[in-house]
C-alpha cells in the first residue's frame, strides 16, 4: 500500500506494473496467487509519526491512525485501496486476503507499541485497544465489499471472482508460570481470556457482526455491515 499510494490519492503506477509483473509471473509458472491487501505495513500519511498526538487533526497527510478523529476517513482509504488492487489485477487474482494476523498487528502497534504508531495500551486496554481494534474491524468489512465490487473477472475459470477472507496468528497457549506448566486456575482462566482474544474476537465480528466492547466474551454491540464479510480464513500456525 505504501508504494502503490505513498501520498494520499496519488498512485504509482511504476508500483502497480511492478506487481503486475510479479502475478503474471505466478501464473506463468502454474501458480495461483492469493494476495494479501494489508500485511502490517501502512503509507505515512495514515499516521504519521512527527504528529503521533495529532494536534492538528486529520487530513491528508496525516489520518491520525485507527480509533480516532480521522478513523472513519482511514477505513475508506483502505477500501479504495482493495478496490483499486481489485480493479487493476481481478483478472489474476480470484483468492483475497483483506488483512493478515490482524489481532497480532493490533496488539503490535495498539497494545504493546512495537510496530508503529507504538502505542501502548497495557494501562488501560479496554479504553485504548478498542476503538482501534473496532476501525480495524469496520475496515476489513469495508475491504471485502469493496473487492467483492470490483473483482468480477473469474481468473481460474471455477466460477468464482473473488473469494475473500483473512488469516489468522493461532497457538496451543498453555497455562504456565515461570516456565512451567500451571493448574493454577486463575493462569487457565488467563489462557483462556488469551485464546478468545487472539483466536475469535475478530473472526466472530466478521462472521456475526458482533463486538465485544469489554473484552469480556460477549458481544456488547451489533453491526450487521460486518457480518458474512469472510469466504475462508486462513490459519498460520508457527508454534
Amino acid at each position: 500500500w505504501a508504494r502503490i499510494e505513498p501520498q494520499r490519492g496519488m498512485i504509482d503506477e511504476d508500483a502497480i506494473a511492478h506487481y503486475r509483473a510479479e502475478l503474471e509471473a505466478l501464473r506463468a509458472k502454474g501458480i495461483r496467487p492469493i494476495v494479501t491487501v494489508h500485511h502490517f505495513s501502512n503509507p505515512i500519511w495514515t499516521y504519521d509519526l512527527h504528529d503521533i498526538g495529532c494536534a492538528n487533526g486529520p487530513s491528508d497527510t496525516n489520518l491520525c491512525g485507527f480509533g480516532g478523529p480521522g478513523g472513519a476517513q482511514l477505513i475508506q482509504a483502505m477500501a479504495d485501496h482493495a478496490a483499486l488492487l481489485a480493479q487493476r489485477f481481478g483478472d489474476l487474482v480470484d483468492e483475497w486476503g483483506t488483512v493478515n494476523e490482524p489481532l497480532i498487528w493490533m496488539f503490535a502497534a495498539y497494545g504493546v507499541g512495537y510496530f508503529p504508531p507504538g502505542k501502548n495500551a497495557l494501562a488501560n486496554p479496554v479504553a485504548q485497544l478498542v476503538p482501534p481494534l473496532r476501525d480495524y474491524i469496520a475496515a476489513q468489512a469495508a475491504m471485502y465489499k469493496a473487492i467483492k465490487a470490483n473483482d468480477t473477472i473469474d481468473a481460474d475459470g471455477d466460477g468464482v471472482a473473488a473469494a475473500v477472507g483473512f488469516s489468522m496468528s493461532v497457538a496451543d497457549w498453555e497455562a504456565a508460570r515461570k516456565n512451567m506448566p500451571s493448574t493454577d486456575p486463575a493462569d487457565i482462566a488467563a489462557r483462556d481470556h488469551l485464546i478468545y482474544l487472539f483466536h475469535y474476537l475478530f473472526v466472530d465480528a466478521a462472521v456475526t457482526g458482533g463486538f465485544d466492547t469489554d473484552l469480556d466474551g460477549v458481544p456488547d454491540e451489533m453491526h450487521p455491515e460486518w457480518a458474512g464479510t469472510i469466504d475462508w480464513l486462513g490459519l498460520q500456525y508457527y508454534f
